[in-house]
């Protein structure tokens, strides 16, 4: 059983309650619903954390034209810094560069870090696996285009929370088929990772986590060929070769439904060889790491994160 919350978080959901999800009766063709979901305002947030550094928006080159990016280089990052390529949650359908600023301006400042945040294809417009290999050509240009930036291509991680910490580790496992680009460490933050299997997290904390009429919504948006949603590289947790997979660290959150399926994939790797840390986040929320301002114990365990993975480059050879 799930922890009782953080005293900061009950007082964030006190002032803020989640709204229950409704979906229209009959529902509208994906692409429509998709849309209004993507259209709803955002909640007015606290204010951007300090970066002390540059940022700069590019676009980086895909196999099918160019993708929106933004790169994070921290004043502290030194001669020869590590570089790690960051994918956005959103289930998939949402999010985008400024969705993920905050968190984004921590995981820099925290690694120390040259970071470049990706803006990928959403779905439904693009399926599985458009998402996948714009995740994958972005963390290749960055591997190609690192020593151009002043960075070390040798200590390269991919990162990225939710939806978007899916599609690291996909690189991870894409970048192992192909050979290249190497990849150091991977960083992942309450990803989802199966989209067959129910888990006990789902039903244990479904009324704080990720209702499951969102999650399916999701599922259908970015997979609705049903059969391509046991491909490993649509659902890391059932692959059934892991070796030489690449050191990391994963963060779930204690009060999310993603939580089981994540840790049981830690566990995967692990036994398949990889040097791979599970953190459950006791009394925290999917989505912690995008509420550092609100959250003092998130910032906490976002930055521990970034570090440990800043750590881990510059150790890599």
């Amino acid at each position: 059983m799930p922890q009782p919350l953080d005293p900061a978080v009950q007082a964030m959901l006190a002032q803020a309650p989640r709204a229950p999800l409704e979906l229209p009766d009959p529902r509208p063709p994906l692409p429509e619903l998709a849309r209004a979901f993507r259209a709803q305002p955002r909640q007015a947030g606290p204010p951007l954390p300090h970066f002390d550094g540059t940022i700069e928006d590019l676009s980086v080159p895909a196999r099918w034209g160019s993708l929106p990016a933004r790169l994070y280089h921290p004043s502290g990052a030194g001669e020869q810094p590590p570089v790690v390529a960051f994918f956005h949650g959103g289930g998939f359908i949402a999010g985008d560069l400024d969705s993920h600023e905050a968190l984004c301006r921590e995981l820099a400042a925290a690694s120390r870090a040259l970071l470049l945040s990706v803006a990928y294809r959403l779905a439904p417009e693009a399926p599985f696996p458009a998402g996948l290999e714009d995740a994958y050509d972005a963390t290749a240009w960055l591997a190609h285009s690192a020593a151009d930036l002043g960075a070390n291509p040798r200590r390269l991680a991919v990162a990225g929370d939710s939806a978007g910490g899916n599609l690291a580790t996909g690189v991870a496992l894409l970048a192992r088929r192909q050979g290249a680009p190497r990849i150091a460490f991977q960083l992942l933050l309450y990803p989802k990772l199966d989209f067959v299997n129910d888990y006990p997290s789902h039903v244990e904390n479904q009324a704080i986590g990720i209702p499951r009429a969102l999650s399916q919504f999701f599922d259908d948006c970015y997979l609705p060929d049903r059969d391509q949603r046991a491909d490993p590289l649509a659902s890391p947790a059932l692959a059934t070769d892991l070796k030489r997979m690449p050191p990391g660290l994963i963060v779930t959150a204690d009060a999310d439904t993603l939580r089981d399926e994540a840790e049981a994939y830690g566990q995967a790797l692990r036994r398949a060889g990889a040097e791979v840390a599970t953190l459950r986040a006791i009394g925290q929320l999917h989505g912690f790491g995008s509420m550092t301002e609100a959250v003092p114990s998130a910032r906490l365990i976002t930055r521990a994160a970034a570090a440990l993975m800043g750590d881990a480059l510059r150790r890599a050879e």
